[in-house]
């Protein structure tokens, strides 16, 4: 079980309990890999958005909630060997 746990949404939490230095917490090629696939999804995403120099542009609500979430479980399966992370309560 992972020595941290994480509450959804408390992404300023800091990272204590957690050794860096551990070689257990050292990421494995395939989490490397992953967070690759999953910055160039982003930048995809991105180079998509239509009119980004428009202050006046919009874009639905409905595209970015889906890539938010796509984005928040790709990174919650890279963290998940790390730490546990919860629905946060309130």
């Amino acid at each position: 079980m992972p020595g941290l746990v994480l509450e959804r949404g408390d992404f300023q939490k800091p990272a204590q309990g957690l050794d860096f230095d551990n070689k257990e917490n050292k990421m494995k090629p395939n989490e490397v890999q992953m967070l690759i696939q999953l910055r160039e999804f982003a930048r995809q995403e991105f180079d998509k958005i239509e009119g980004k120099g428009n202050p006046l542009a919009q874009m639905r609500a409905q595209d970015a909630a889906w890539t938010l979430s796509s984005v928040v479980n790709s990174l919650d399966d890279v963290l998940k060997p790390y730490v546990q992370i919860q629905q946060k309560e309130g």
